[in-house]
Parts: structure tokens; sequence; C-alpha cells
């Protein structure tokens, strides 16, 4: 939970959904492109 926490806080998603490894894994590599181009 805590996990999931972290991954969904910086796309400004609440604790709930999505509850599944894939995406959350998708939403933790869009996270890192896009700190990575805005740099």
């Amino acid at each position: 939970d805590e996990t999931r926490q972290e991954l969904l806080a910086p796309a400004g998603l609440p604790d709930g959904d999505p509850r599944d490894a894939i995406n959350l894994n998708n939403l933790d590599d869009w996270d890192e492109f896009h700190a990575a181009e805005l740099i």
C-alpha cells in the first residue's frame, strides 16, 4: 500500500485505483520519463 501511494502521489491520483502492478509500473515509468525530459 505504501509503495502504491508513492507511485500515485506524483501523478496526483488518490489512493485506490489503479491497484494492479502493470498500471502502477506504467505510471512510474511515465513519471520518470517526464522528469528526465523536463530537465
